[in-house]
């Protein structure tokens, strides 16, 4: 063993084998039952060798391979019964001192043992990797061993047999040494990225597998640098991870139980009523009418969320709710998406313009990362775990990443099966979407529906969709431009600190963003709302029957569980574990702002004007009911033979059965010629039916 090793030995032997005798007999009994096949490793705690002794724990984080190897030497000498040899065995520790991040590495902490902190990017195949690799010299025949790093591969150029300079070899692979590895991505945690800075981490032995892409965690290891590659001046840092440890809770970077007392008060509205102070905590440069304010509040019972719990078969009722923003030019929709995403504990940012499927959701790619051809990418969905993801242009997202995304927002949940990878990925994810209308801003002849630039599959996921227009009234672009000068202008005097600090809290939301990011927390982590009165959840129940009776296809049964999940988030506002009439009744009017945006809401849909299976579908109940009068119609008309289209047309607009729009029914008598139902003549005037 090196100086090193000898005297951390000659000093610490004796007590690194009473530390593991009297703190892991658990540990090392099932050490034994399960090695070699089964586990290799005995992982200790940092903390129990501080316990134990401060200068023993500095040497395991300054010289943490000679301290490792002591520990090895430990785990071989202390009695274990004559049929257990864990000379092979190995030594690993976990949670040196507080994490860090991944901005924070510096140069100091090479070679030393630490603990970072983050969230899975990306993750290679799991497959073998070379060790000591055992050569064939094809001059001399003999065979000689080389030893593997862990990162990088050695190479030798020359046979290393005495006396021969040989420079031909073959690898003896039967000979050769391997061990299971994966190489890790680390990056940091979305919400608090402001670069792209990543760490690679090998797992070796027991640890592959321990991780999945999306995953956050902790991982203790010791930090290397690529100095050996002389052609970077400016050397990538890696790490050997020793263990991984995945967070058990969802929010360990907020501090939030120190706060419960503040939380409290504002749930109580001691500072006013809770949920105008979110309101106006959300982007608060962005004014506007009542529809701006239940947009807002429609955010706000997003980030603090319905809650997500099982069936007796199996299945789970799911608590996120997924939010879509269409909106003109110059409305405030990217703003209050950037705002959504600051504030929410967990969130991910994607723009859907020349976005992957794999920085959406997440998708196996074939790179060069690690030794293998493939590997797993987490995108903004999967990062966004139990939190928010915002997509700001969806109305770009390709196709590919558009599939992956109907499954992520169906199933909370992706499925990976290929090139070695074998992975399924939780998305627990809230969606906030904001995109265009169809031609950059809505018109008024054509149904809201038809220009919200969506594929009906995809905005049939979402619980609420808004329209946001920029409309040309005298006193509301006065309102706007007023405040939009005015913040413009306390804004700059405040940097220029030119202003009292009374009036620079007019510039400011109404709960600072950090104690809002933790209230939120708090609230997600510790209350599960429920309609515990039989009797509110009959008047709800029977409101949702009478509300179809009165309009037909007006509302659906998705939408009575949109109502539940943006219930319970009003409870949880309260931090309340009882959902009340005025929960429930507020979820209700958000629901009602969005119909009424759509055009589903009644009066409209009374006129035949559209419904909800038009939202869903992209067939509403006039779309349904043209297609079965046209065709008796064209064969009415024309008494068998052809008719004229500008006489079917006509007469169809005439029709209270049908409601349709020129363009709409002349659609409907295209499809039926491209289909094979109907043939026109040469010149597109005249239609028959086949």
């Amino acid at each position: 063993m090196s100086g090193t090793v000898d005297r951390i030995w000659s000093q610490y032997g004796y007590d690194i084998e009473d530390l593991l005798r009297d703190y892991y007999q658990d540990e090392l009994a099932e050490l034994y039952s399960k090695f070699p096949n089964e586990q290799s490793t005995l992982t200790v705690e940092w903390s129990d060798i501080l316990r134990k002794d401060m200068e023993l724990a500095d040497y395991a984080a300054v010289k943490p391979d000679a301290t490792q190897r002591c520990f090895e030497k430990a785990l071989a000498d202390i009695d274990k019964g004559p049929d257990i040899d864990l000379s092979d065995a190995h030594v690993q520790f976990k949670d040196v001192e507080q994490p860090l991040t991944i901005p924070e590495l510096k140069g100091d902490d090479v070679g030393n043992l630490i603990t970072v902190r983050g969230q899975v990017a990306k993750a290679s195949a799991i497959k073998p990797r070379l060790t000591k690799a055992t050569l064939r010299c094809d001059s001399c025949g003999g065979n000689f061993e080389v030893h593997q790093p862990v990162h990088g591969m050695n190479k030798p150029n020359r046979c290393l047999i005495t006396d021969c300079n040989g420079q031909s070899f073959e690898p003896v692979f039967e000979e050769s040494e391997f061990v299971e590895h994966q190489l890790i991505r680390l990056k940091e945690m979305p919400e608090d990225a402001d670069g792209d800075e990543y760490l690679d981490i090998h797992l070796r032995r027991d640890l592959p597998g321990s991780v999945k892409a999306g995953d956050r965690v902790d991982i203790t290891g010791v930090l290397q640098t690529d100095f050996d590659d002389f052609e970077k001046v400016i050397p990538d840092f890696w790490m050997d991870a020793h263990a991984v440890q995945t967070h058990e809770t969802d929010y360990e970077d907020l501090d939030v139980n120190s706060q419960k007392e503040e939380f409290e008060a504002i749930a109580n509205g001691e500072y006013g009523n809770p949920y105008e102070l979110l309101i106006d905590s959300i982007a608060p440069s962005i004014t506007g009418d009542d529809k701006i304010r239940t947009v807002k509040l429609a955010i706000a019972l997003q980030l603090f969320g319905g809650w997500r719990r099982p069936y007796g078969d199996g299945r789970y009722v799911r608590g996120d709710s997924h939010i879509g923003i269409i909106g003109e030019a110059g409305t405030g929709k990217s703003s209050l998406l950037e705002a959504a995403e600051k504030i929410s504990p967990r969130s991910g940012f994607v723009s859907g313009k020349n976005a992957s499927q794999a920085g959406v959701t997440a998708a196996a790619v074939r790179d060069d990362f690690g030794d293998t051809e493939w590997s797993l990418e987490a995108g903004a969905v999967v990062k966004a775990h139990k939190g928010l993801c915002c997509i700001d242009e969806i109305d770009k997202v390709d196709d590919k990443a558009l599939s992956s995304l109907h499954t992520a927002l169906e199933k909370q949940r992706l499925e990976f099966n290929k090139a070695g990878i074998d992975a399924s990925l939780r998305c627990e994810t809230s969606i906030l979407g904001a995109g265009n209308p169809t031609n950059g801003e809505f018109i008024d002849d054509v149904g809201v529906i038809e220009q919200l630039n969506m594929e009906p599959p995809l905005r049939s996921r979402f619980d609420l969709i808004f329209t946001l227009r920029d409309d040309e009234v005298y006193e509301k672009d006065k309102q706007i431009s007023d405040h939009q000068l005015k913040m413009r202008q306390l804004s700059g005097l405040v940097e220029r600190g030119d202003v009292e600090p009374e009036e620079a809290d007019l510039i400011s939301p109404e709960i600072p963003i950090e104690t809002l990011r933790a209230y939120i927390a708090y609230a997600r982590e510790n209350v599960r709302p429920v309609i515990e009165d039989d009797e509110l959840n009959e008047e709800l129940a029977d409101w949702f029957a009478t509300e179809r009776s009165n309009a037909s296809k007006s509302i659906n049964r998705r939408m009575l569980e949109g109502i539940a999940r943006l219930s319970e988030a009003s409870a949880r506002v309260r931090l309340s574990e009882t959902v009340n009439e005025n929960d429930i009744e507020r979820a209700k009017s958000i629901l009602k702002r969005f119909l009424k945006d759509l055009e589903i809401w009644y009066p409209q849909n009374q006129d035949g004007q559209t419904d909800v299976t038009h939202l869903e579908t992209g067939v509403d109940q006039g779309d349904r009911e043209m297609a079965r009068t046209i065709p008796g119609l064209i064969e009415t008309l024309g008494d068998g033979e052809r008719v004229e289209i500008d006489e079917v047309v006509r007469v169809a607009q005439e029709s209270e059965r049908i409601n349709k729009p020129e363009r709409k029914i002349r659609k409907e008598i295209r499809n039926m010629i491209d289909d094979g139902r109907a043939t026109t003549d040469m010149t597109d005037d005249e239609v028959r039916l086949l």
